[in-house]
């Protein structure tokens, strides 16, 4: 009797992930992935000598004993590549150069807050306080079994109170609290919405300060390739170029899926790690979601998408701090909308992504989808009059604060959010899909529905059905959707 088969909808980090899983435990497992590459939104791309990094910022469990390390060894996620660590993960300047720097160290983050402002000693000590506190927190993994699901429970009860604290305030409540304005001003930007949970800066933080957190050498498009290698290395396969259009199902099971090119290709399960609004009304036709499911693609927010303007310049940044945000003395227009605030990130600190004395910056515009779509529809011309246009802006905005840039652009490039749309099929070209928010926070911890009742042999995986977190409960939610598959009867697993 051959192996059972899992098919796999996406090569994103969830559907490689679910497809090194499904091979850990015995099954065939191929991948379907519309584009030309692994990762999805984990990305990066070429200009020239330089690369430029379309995600990963910082990576949750680079290092034991974080508990999502054990995932990323168990897909071979960094290969031989080192981690790199920020001493400091971001900095706000004000137009006096004063700065506010968020130190990666806890202690220290609190020591600079009370030098700052000697009036916000209280409210300082009690967010590093609870960023300490934030290092004990392992977001509910692995806690199916009755011992880890009670120590699960004894570690929430002692942090029970920084989540009453910090998870019922936005980042903009928590600045609000500073007496000093540039520190308000700092706290309240410095994860680029205020209106997320203030609980999300501690548990960025906690992780730096544990160093548990860090940028993985190479960035995204490496991460992607290592699992990749891992999910080849087991037997298992990626077919590229192929674009799944339906789910087949037939007797209350998925029994495989469709394909553009009018192939049917059998399994005995299948895992969507596409973008939920696509499998639930596109690849299934609307049949098996809950009314509820279906609800929240209409009521939930979502991560707005992004503008990324990226430069290849001959300076070498080593020097300069990675990632700045100040404030404009005159607003800019970015998009359509008026920018007070302008920020950049450069990827010195890590050399495969420029030659040595050059450095690749990043700026990100969070935008509307609807803005680019209105844009497009007129014809190529608006639209790429506006990145046009758009790069200029940012140039000359680079060249005040870093003189001499404009003439050392060598490289440039300015994806939108039609373009992450039209490379991953994410809705909207959102980073992250559903927003942190105090709408969606419970769904961090629980997670959304994965499979339906009528069809057997299914699971959902990705960031639509693990809000807020990023990378690491993707790769986790593949992991979980093979596991679940195993608890349904297909085998018994380990994980």
């Amino acid at each position: 009797m051959g192996e059972k088969s899992i098919a796999v909808v996406g090569a994103g980090i969830a559907g490689l992930a679910a497809g090194c899983y499904a091979r850990m435990n015995g099954f065939a497992a191929r991948v379907y992935e519309a584009g030309g590459k692994p990762g999805g939104l984990c990305t990066a791309w070429r200009r020239g000598d330089y690369l430029f990094d379309g995600c990963v910022h910082r990576l949750m469990g680079c290092r034991p004993p974080h508990v999502f390390n054990r995932v990323w060894r168990e897909l071979g996620a960094f290969g031989e590549r080192p981690v790199i660590d920020h001493e400091i993960f971001r900095t706000f300047v004000d137009e006096t150069g004063r700065a506010v720097c968020f130190y990666a160290n806890a202690e220290r983050l609190r020591e600079h807050l009370c030098a700052l402002s000697p009036a916000d000693r209280a409210e300082a000590s009690a967010l590093c306080g609870a960023i300490v506190k934030m290092t004990r927190f392992d977001f509910g993994f692995d806690a199916r079994n009755l011992a880890s699901s009670m120590a699960f429970g004894a570690r929430m009860l002692t942090l029970a109170p920084v989540f009453q604290e910090y998870g019922n305030l936005t980042l903009g409540e928590l600045g609000a609290r500073f007496q000093d304005p540039l520190v308000g001003e700092a706290v309240a930007g410095v994860l680029g919405d205020p209106d997320i949970p203030a609980i999300a800066l501690a548990t960025t933080l906690s992780g730096m300060h544990a160093k548990t957190t860090g940028f993985p050498a190479g960035g995204s498009l490496a991460l992607a390739r290592s699992i990749e290698k891992r999910l080849l290395g087991l037997g298992g396969t990626v077919e590229y170029g192929a674009r799944v259009t339906r789910i087949l199902a037939e007797g209350g099971r998925a029994r495989g899926v469709e394909l553009e090119d009018g192939r049917r290709e059998e399994a005995d399960a299948v895992i969507s790690a596409a973008d939920g609004r696509t499998t639930i009304f596109d690849l299934l036709e609307g049949r098996y979601a809950p009314e509820k499911v279906k609800r929240y693609y209409g009521d939930l927010p979502i991560f707005r998408p992004l503008v990324q303007v990226s430069l290849g310049v001959n300076m070498d940044l080593a020097e300069e701090p990675h990632s700045v945000k100040y404030g404009l003395k005159e607003p800019i227009d970015i998009a359509g909308e008026k920018r007070s605030v302008f920020g950049y990130a450069h990827y010195s600190f890590d050399p495969s992504f420029a030659p040595a004395g050059k450095s690749v910056i990043a700026c990100l515009f969070p935008s509307d989808f609807a803005y680019w779509e209105s844009l497009a529809s007129q014809g190529t011309g608006e639209y790429d009059r506006e990145k046009d246009g758009i790069l200029r802006t940012v140039i000359a905005e680079l060249d005040k604060r870093l003189p001499g840039l404009a003439s050392k652009v060598e490289e440039s490039d300015v994806a939108t959010p039609l373009t992450f749309h039209r490379y991953t099929g994410n809705r909207q070209g959102s980073p992250e899909g559903w927003r942190l928010s105090k709408k969606t926070i419970g769904f961090m911890m629980t997670g959304m529905e994965t499979s339906f009742r009528g069809l057997k042999n299914f699971r959902m995986a990705g960031h639509w059905v693990k809000p807020g977190g990023g990378l690491p409960p993707a790769a986790v939610s593949g992991r979980e959707a093979v596991a679940a598959l195993c608890r349904r009867g297909f085998r018994t697993t380990t994980l």
